[in-house]
């Protein structure tokens, strides 16, 4: 069958369109058994962000769920590619070619490709140094739009702020300021995704954790980024209704 056939095209398969989508995914292999999430997923393979990628032509079994549909698919794949360290094209990872998948779930992915639109990130602090570096930080993780904003300006457009899709908020000296633009953006029928830097000071921690995801100052890129993709994986399947 024609679908058949594209998938057991190498060719064809780097050719297929692609979409920044993060999916939870499961992956085992003859000595792991891991559960992470992907990215830059296709009808041909998907790349897996990890620090501890396995090695070219290992073999495994990857397990996740395809946004639109309610089923699991579990899909050979062969580890093609791999980045051991975080660079400018991208975080550390490997990048994996399917067997061959479903023709139903293929066309599947392929409308899911077609349809994806770059997610709206937002970064807030006054400290510009580490907006910069939050922002290159979550631009190769995902497809994304990032805007930095002060403290002031966010709370100023806060409207606008409701409908990013992340919003990133760097807690300094105004610990007050800070939590009430989190509460803020944590209230409504649907509140904003949220993620908060914070210094080691565990009185701030503390009152910072009950309303957004806390990453460690100064940044870890391995917390920043699984931080990141379990936000972003959390919006993506309520964009495409994974599982509902």
């Amino acid at each position: 069958m024609g679908g058949e056939e594209q998938d057991d095209d190498p060719e064809r398969r780097r050719r297929a369109p692609r979409a920044s989508v993060v999916l939870q995914l499961q992956y085992r292999s003859a000595s792991h058994l891991l559960v992470s999430y992907c990215t830059n997923l296709s009808r041909g393979g998907l790349f897996v962000p990890t620090s501890e990628p396995l090695s070219p032509g290992a073999r495994l079994t990857v397990t996740l769920q395809v946004p639109g549909t309610d089923e699991l698919l579990e899909a050979q794949a062969e580890v093609r590619w791999v980045r051991q360290f975080d660079a400018l094209e991208g975080p550390a990872g490997m990048g994996l070619a399917f067997d061959e998948i479903d023709d139903v779930l293929g066309d599947r992915i392929d409308d899911l490709v077609a349809q994806y639109t770059p997610l709206s990130i937002a970064v807030v602090g006054e400290h510009a140094p580490t907006l910069d570096h939050v922002q290159s930080l979550v631009r190769t993780l995902v497809s994304c739009e990032t805007r930095d904003y002060t403290l002031a300006e966010a709370v100023r457009e806060l409207a606008t702020l409701r409908g990013a899709d992340l919003v990133i908020v760097d807690v300094g000296n105004d610990v007050d300021g800070c939590l009430g633009l989190l509460r803020a953006l944590a209230s409504g029928p649907r509140p904003t995704p949220r993620m908060a830097l914070c210094d080691a000071r565990n009185d701030v921690r503390a009152r910072v954790i009950g309303v957004a995801r806390v990453v460690g100052l100064p940044i870890d890129p391995v917390e920043a980024r699984d931080a990141v993709l379990e936000s972003v994986a959390q919006v993506d399947a309520q964009r495409f209704h994974i599982g509902g």
